[in-house]
């Protein structure tokens, strides 16, 4: 992995598991925020891909090629 800091996945209050909405809707706001996340299959790095616009389409992890859309 890069040197550059990762966000974690979704926060949730103190011993309760985020649910797949928080886990998405997390990874949606930091790569529209143009951030590189960590992917939620394998925990490697999963950064912004772009349209023909400069707004994130689309993410996919760089280690295991997982995509969201």
């Amino acid at each position: 992995m890069s040197a550059i800091a990762i966000a974690p996945l979704a926060a949730a209050p103190s011993g309760v598991e985020p649910t797949l909405d928080d886990v998405i809707v997390g990874l949606w706001t930091r790569l529209s925020g143009h951030e590189t996340v960590r992917c939620p299959v394998c925990e490697g790095e999963m950064m912004p891909e772009y349209g023909p616009h400069t707004r994130p389409v689309a993410g996919r992890c760089r280690v295991c090629g997982s995509a969201i859309s």
